[in-house]
């Protein structure tokens, strides 16, 4: 008959020795319960914050970083902001290839690059938030696919609508 411990002998632990290792097995399994139990909390706190989050304001996540986008839009040109995160040496990263670069893409089809330095900062927001929606498909694909990304993208947000 082949034993799941086959490889240890029994025969050479005294009693006790079995019973403390056995005792040390229950007390190990109700410590890693514990911290299961505590880390489930934790998760289905955060996940119950975030839903009320959603709920409380109407948006969704892709909601939120478009809000991120007008905020810093309200504050920044397009044209600076794409000068700054998309210049030499800095198409490659998220930033420049998911929001800034299909934005101001779609933008130069309307405008000359004169015209996109020197719109009202009223007209500015509402053509780049137009841009924005018409690219969103592009946008979500490319955050999706530089998922590493995702929350410098958001950071770097937060910190253009700070200034």
């Amino acid at each position: 008959m082949y034993s799941l411990f086959s490889f240890i002998d029994l025969n050479q632990f005294s009693q006790s020795d079995l019973i403390l290792v056995g005792i040390g097995a229950i007390i190990v399994i109700w410590i890693l319960f514990k911290v299961a139990k505590t880390l489930f909390r934790v998760a289905i706190f955060a996940l119950l914050i975030g839903a009320l989050y959603f709920l409380w304001t109407g948006q969704t996540p892709s909601g939120v970083i478009k809000t991120g986008v007008k905020a810093a839009l309200q504050k920044n040109n397009i044209a600076d902001l794409h000068d700054k995160y998309c210049g030499l040496g800095k198409r490659d990263k998220a930033l420049c290839a998911c929001i800034f670069q299909p934005i101001y893409s779609e933008l130069s089809n309307s405008y000359s690059e004169s015209e996109i330095r020197t719109l009202e900062k009223d007209a500015m927001v509402s053509a780049t938030m137009n841009a924005f929606n018409a690219q969103k498909e592009v946008i979500t694909a490319c955050i999706k696919e530089k998922k590493e990304d995702k929350l410098k993208i958001i950071e770097v947000l937060k910190e253009q609508i700070a200034n």
